[in-house]
Protein backbone atom coordinates (compact mmCIF):
# COMPACT_ATOMS: atom_id res chain seq x y z
CA UNK A 1 0.00 0.00 0.00
CA UNK A 2 1.27 3.51 -0.86
CA UNK A 3 0.55 6.99 0.49
CA UNK A 4 -2.45 8.45 -1.28
CA UNK A 5 -4.09 5.06 -1.89
CA UNK A 6 -7.81 4.63 -1.23
CA UNK A 7 -8.61 0.92 -1.48
CA UNK A 8 -12.14 -0.54 -1.54
CA UNK A 9 -12.64 -3.88 0.17
CA UNK A 10 -15.14 -6.38 1.52
CA UNK A 11 -14.87 -8.33 4.78
CA UNK A 12 -16.36 -11.78 4.36
CA UNK A 13 -15.98 -15.53 4.59
CA UNK A 14 -13.10 -15.65 2.11
CA UNK A 15 -10.91 -13.50 4.39
CA UNK A 16 -8.56 -14.46 7.20
CA UNK A 17 -10.52 -15.12 10.39
CA UNK A 18 -9.07 -14.50 13.85
CA UNK A 19 -9.58 -16.77 16.85
CA UNK A 20 -12.36 -14.50 18.21
CA UNK A 21 -14.34 -14.78 14.96
CA UNK A 22 -13.35 -11.44 13.42
CA UNK A 23 -12.72 -11.31 9.70
CA UNK A 24 -9.64 -9.26 8.81
CA UNK A 25 -7.89 -7.84 5.74
CA UNK A 26 -4.19 -7.05 6.05
CA UNK A 27 -2.32 -4.17 4.36
CA UNK A 28 1.30 -3.09 4.68
CA UNK A 29 3.23 0.09 3.93
CA UNK A 30 6.71 1.49 4.50
CA UNK A 31 6.80 4.01 7.32
CA UNK A 32 9.34 6.80 7.67
CA UNK A 33 10.29 8.03 11.13
CA UNK A 34 8.54 11.25 12.11
CA UNK A 35 6.10 11.27 9.18
CA UNK A 36 2.53 12.21 10.19
CA UNK A 37 -0.14 9.85 8.82
CA UNK A 38 -3.89 9.83 8.54
CA UNK A 39 -5.45 6.37 8.16
CA UNK A 40 -9.17 6.35 7.45
CA UNK A 41 -11.33 3.21 7.43
CA UNK A 42 -14.81 4.00 6.12
CA UNK A 43 -17.67 1.54 6.55
CA UNK A 44 -20.88 0.99 4.61
CA UNK A 45 -24.35 2.38 5.40
CA UNK A 46 -26.26 -0.31 3.52
CA UNK A 47 -29.47 -0.71 5.54
CA UNK A 48 -31.38 -3.21 3.37
CA UNK A 49 -33.25 -5.83 5.40
CA UNK A 50 -31.41 -8.72 3.77
CA UNK A 51 -28.20 -9.26 1.78
CA UNK A 52 -26.90 -5.89 2.95
CA UNK A 53 -23.19 -5.09 3.19
CA UNK A 54 -23.37 -2.65 6.09
CA UNK A 55 -20.19 -2.53 8.15
CA UNK A 56 -19.05 -0.72 11.30
CA UNK A 57 -15.27 -1.15 10.87
CA UNK A 58 -12.43 -1.36 13.38
CA UNK A 59 -8.90 -0.21 12.58
CA UNK A 60 -5.61 -1.49 14.04
CA UNK A 61 -2.07 -0.32 13.21
CA UNK A 62 0.89 -2.56 14.04
CA UNK A 63 4.52 -1.45 14.13
CA UNK A 64 7.49 -3.27 12.56
CA UNK A 65 7.82 -5.33 15.76
CA UNK A 66 4.17 -6.44 15.61
CA UNK A 67 3.13 -4.31 18.59
CA UNK A 68 -0.01 -2.15 18.41
CA UNK A 69 0.78 1.47 17.53
CA UNK A 70 -2.85 2.59 17.49
CA UNK A 71 -6.41 1.34 17.15
CA UNK A 72 -9.78 2.99 16.68
CA UNK A 73 -13.46 2.24 16.34
CA UNK A 74 -15.60 5.38 15.89
CA UNK A 75 -13.40 8.48 15.56
CA UNK A 76 -14.22 9.02 11.87
CA UNK A 77 -16.56 11.64 10.44
CA UNK A 78 -19.65 9.47 9.96
CA UNK A 79 -20.69 8.52 13.50
CA UNK A 80 -23.83 6.75 12.24
CA UNK A 81 -21.72 4.16 10.45
CA UNK A 82 -18.85 4.26 12.93
CA UNK A 83 -15.93 5.09 10.61
CA UNK A 84 -12.48 4.57 12.13
CA UNK A 85 -9.67 7.12 12.01
CA UNK A 86 -6.07 7.24 13.22
CA UNK A 87 -3.71 10.20 13.31
CA UNK A 88 -0.22 8.82 13.89
CA UNK A 89 3.32 10.14 13.79
CA UNK A 90 5.50 7.23 12.62
CA UNK A 91 7.89 6.31 15.46
CA UNK A 92 10.57 4.51 13.38
CA UNK A 93 11.45 3.40 9.86
CA UNK A 94 10.09 0.01 8.86
CA UNK A 95 7.17 -2.01 7.56
CA UNK A 96 3.83 -1.20 9.20
CA UNK A 97 0.69 -3.33 9.07
CA UNK A 98 -2.91 -2.11 8.89
CA UNK A 99 -5.68 -4.48 9.98
CA UNK A 100 -9.15 -3.70 8.60
CA UNK A 101 -11.61 -5.63 10.74
CA UNK A 102 -14.96 -5.39 12.58
CA UNK A 103 -16.94 -7.11 15.32
CA UNK A 104 -16.82 -10.95 15.36
CA UNK A 105 -18.75 -12.37 12.41
CA UNK A 106 -19.57 -8.98 10.83
CA UNK A 107 -19.24 -8.78 7.06
CA UNK A 108 -19.55 -5.83 4.68
CA UNK A 109 -17.98 -3.18 2.50
CA UNK A 110 -15.31 -0.66 3.46
CA UNK A 111 -12.70 1.64 1.96
CA UNK A 112 -9.24 2.22 3.41
CA UNK A 113 -7.26 5.40 2.85
CA UNK A 114 -3.60 6.05 3.71
CA UNK A 115 -2.61 9.71 3.54
CA UNK A 116 0.42 11.66 4.57
CA UNK A 117 -1.15 14.05 7.05
CA UNK A 118 -0.36 17.49 5.69
CA UNK A 119 -2.84 19.27 7.95
CA UNK A 120 -1.33 22.53 9.15
CA UNK A 121 -1.41 21.92 12.88
CA UNK A 122 -1.16 24.80 15.30
CA UNK A 123 0.20 22.12 17.61
CA UNK A 124 1.10 18.46 17.27
CA UNK A 125 2.57 17.43 20.59
CA UNK A 126 3.39 14.10 22.21
CA UNK A 127 3.35 14.37 25.99
CA UNK A 128 3.11 12.26 29.10
CA UNK A 129 1.18 12.40 32.34
CA UNK A 130 3.50 11.21 35.08
CA UNK A 131 4.62 11.93 38.63
CA UNK A 132 6.48 15.07 37.46
CA UNK A 133 3.34 16.66 35.98
CA UNK A 134 1.49 19.50 37.73
CA UNK A 135 -1.44 18.43 39.94
CA UNK A 136 -5.05 19.56 40.17
CA UNK A 137 -5.98 20.89 43.60
CA UNK A 138 -9.29 18.99 43.60
CA UNK A 139 -8.00 15.42 43.40
CA UNK A 140 -4.19 15.71 42.98
CA UNK A 141 -4.39 14.11 39.53
CA UNK A 142 -1.64 15.07 37.03
CA UNK A 143 -2.22 17.45 34.14
CA UNK A 144 -0.24 19.16 31.37
CA UNK A 145 -0.95 22.49 29.70
CA UNK A 146 -0.25 23.56 26.12
CA UNK A 147 -0.72 27.23 25.21
CA UNK A 148 -1.37 28.65 21.74
CA UNK A 149 -2.29 31.99 20.20
CA UNK A 150 -5.82 32.25 18.85
CA UNK A 151 -7.70 34.87 16.87
CA UNK A 152 -11.26 36.08 17.39
CA UNK A 153 -13.77 33.94 15.43
CA UNK A 154 -11.11 31.35 14.59
CA UNK A 155 -12.48 27.79 14.46
CA UNK A 156 -10.20 25.25 16.19
CA UNK A 157 -10.31 21.50 16.70
CA UNK A 158 -8.38 20.07 19.64
CA UNK A 159 -7.90 16.34 20.07
CA UNK A 160 -6.24 14.40 22.90
CA UNK A 161 -5.67 10.68 22.24
CA UNK A 162 -3.93 7.98 24.25
CA UNK A 163 -3.48 4.24 24.34
CA UNK A 164 -2.38 4.39 27.99
CA UNK A 165 -5.27 6.19 29.72
CA UNK A 166 -8.67 7.81 29.15
CA UNK A 167 -7.84 11.47 28.48
CA UNK A 168 -9.92 14.45 29.57
CA UNK A 169 -9.51 17.73 27.72
CA UNK A 170 -10.28 21.28 28.89
CA UNK A 171 -9.89 24.49 26.86
CA UNK A 172 -9.28 27.67 28.85
CA UNK A 173 -9.76 31.14 27.39
CA UNK A 174 -7.34 34.08 27.74
CA UNK A 175 -9.06 34.94 31.04
CA UNK A 176 -8.32 31.45 32.42
CA UNK A 177 -11.98 30.40 32.45
CA UNK A 178 -13.11 27.11 30.83
CA UNK A 179 -14.55 27.50 27.32
CA UNK A 180 -15.12 23.83 26.54
CA UNK A 181 -14.31 20.39 27.88
CA UNK A 182 -14.73 16.80 26.73
CA UNK A 183 -14.15 13.21 27.80
CA UNK A 184 -14.94 10.73 25.00
CA UNK A 185 -16.08 12.89 22.06
CA UNK A 186 -13.10 11.80 19.94
CA UNK A 187 -14.18 8.16 19.89
CA UNK A 188 -12.55 5.16 21.61
CA UNK A 189 -12.20 7.14 24.91
CA UNK A 190 -10.29 9.97 23.18
CA UNK A 191 -11.24 13.62 23.73
CA UNK A 192 -12.29 16.19 21.13
CA UNK A 193 -13.17 19.87 21.46
CA UNK A 194 -14.39 21.96 18.51
CA UNK A 195 -15.00 25.62 19.23
CA UNK A 196 -15.03 29.11 17.69
CA UNK A 197 -12.68 31.31 19.70
CA UNK A 198 -14.50 34.35 21.13
CA UNK A 199 -11.52 36.72 21.06
CA UNK A 200 -7.84 37.00 20.27
CA UNK A 201 -5.35 35.95 22.92
CA UNK A 202 -3.51 33.07 24.56
CA UNK A 203 -5.54 29.88 24.99
CA UNK A 204 -4.63 26.84 27.10
CA UNK A 205 -5.38 23.21 26.29
CA UNK A 206 -5.30 21.17 29.51
CA UNK A 207 -4.78 17.40 29.26
CA UNK A 208 -5.94 15.46 32.30
CA UNK A 209 -7.29 11.92 32.81
CA UNK A 210 -10.89 10.89 33.46
CA UNK A 211 -9.59 8.63 36.22
CA UNK A 212 -7.28 10.36 38.70
CA UNK A 213 -4.94 7.35 38.52
CA UNK A 214 -4.49 7.78 34.75
CA UNK A 215 -0.87 7.98 33.60
CA UNK A 216 0.96 7.57 30.31
CA UNK A 217 1.70 9.03 26.91
CA UNK A 218 -0.73 10.98 24.75
CA UNK A 219 -0.90 12.97 21.53
CA UNK A 220 -2.38 16.47 21.45
CA UNK A 221 -3.26 18.18 18.17
CA UNK A 222 -4.67 21.66 17.61
CA UNK A 223 -5.73 22.75 14.14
Amino acid sequence: MKYGDVIPGVLGREDLRLADGRYVDVYQFQGEQGRPLLINLVGSADFRRSSNLRLDPYLVLLGPDGQIIGQDDDSGINQRIGDALLLVRVPANGTYTILATAQPGDQGRYSLGLLSDNTRFIADEVGELNERSARLNADRSPFNVFQFQGEANQRVTIRASSEDFDPYLILLGPDGKPLAQDDDGGGDLNSLVEVTLPRSGTYSAVVNASNQAGRGRYRLTVN
